[in-house]
Order: structure tokens, then sequence, then C-alpha cells
């Protein structure tokens, strides 16, 4: 009865049979205490069967006949405690952000932003990769061989010039 009053995750789904689900359903915070008018509040659980565990769009539940779909009305009860609940980390803070929205915007760019900076940091990596095998700061295969080829010389002159 009030859909933008709570955040419900997930808020569909396929079950296979005697699966069950977790729902998390969350008050938003409200201007003025939200909590009061929330007893009044109810949720529509409904259910159909549907052949292969095949998932359903929401917008296919329109097209099912009202016969086959079972419906159940869940009442909202709101509990007011004595003392503060204990935080969880699933809870909300009570300095959340009115628009959750915005946070989620802000969660999306930050997001993006890492993985441009992983993209990035793996390029670099590649190209230190690349510039180690290629040689880089080490003997190339050609010095190498010219060492190893003035060495046998030196050590034959010096055999030929003991004598």
């Amino acid at each position: 009865t009030a859909p933008k009053a709570y955040l419900v995750r997930p808020s569909f789904g396929t079950l296979k049979p005697g699966e069950s689900q977790e729902i998390q359903i969350i008050l938003q915070p409200q201007q003025g205490d939200m909590s009061k008018d929330a007893n009044n509040h109810r949720f529509l659980v409904q259910a159909v069967a549907i052949p292969n565990n095949e998932q359903v769009p929401r917008e296919s539940w329109a097209s099912f006949p009202k016969d086959e779909v079972q419906e159940h009305r869940l009442g909202v009860a709101v509990h007011q405690e004595a003392a503060a609940p204990e935080p969880r980390a699933s809870s909300i803070p009570t300095d959340a952000p009115q628009n959750l929205k915005e946070e989620y915007d802000k969660l999306v760019q930050y997001t993006l932003m890492l993985e441009k900076e992983k993209k990035r940091l793996e390029a670099d990596l590649n190209d230190l990769k690349g510039h180690a095998s290629s040689g880089g700061d080490g003997f190339s295969k050609l010095t190498l061989i010219i060492a190893v080829m003035m060495a046998f010389l030196a050590s034959y002159s010096a055999q030929f010039f003991s004598r």
C-alpha cells in the first residue's frame, strides 16, 4: 500500500519446488514519523506455478489468469523498542542520505572509476612484462653471444701465445 516507503530486495524471483528465499524489507527514512502510518501498510505476495522453473519477467505477471495466481497479504507491524536496537550491518544508519538514488549513482561512478584504473594498471603491467621479456635493462642475446665468443677467443689466444 506504500511502495515508495519500503526497500524490498529481491522484489521478485523464481523459486524451485521446496526452495525458500530470504527477503529484506527496509522502511525508508522519510520526512516525519512514517512508523505511525506503517501499521496500516500491507504487502501483497503473489505466486504462480510455472513449467520448467523458467524465469518470469515482472511484465509477464499481468498475462497470468487471475484464478492461477495465489495471493497472500501481509500486514506491517512496527514495534517501538524501549532501548535503541544494536546496529547491524544490514540496517540503515540514522544519518542515511534522504535520496538513496544519489548515493547509488555515486557508487556506480566510483565503481566505473575503479574499473578504469584497473584497466590502466593492467596495461602498465603488460607493458612492463613486455619490456622485461625483450631484454629491457638486461643484456641482449647478441651482446651475450659476442661476450661468449670474446671469452673463447681470449682463452684460445692465451694458449696460442703461451707456446
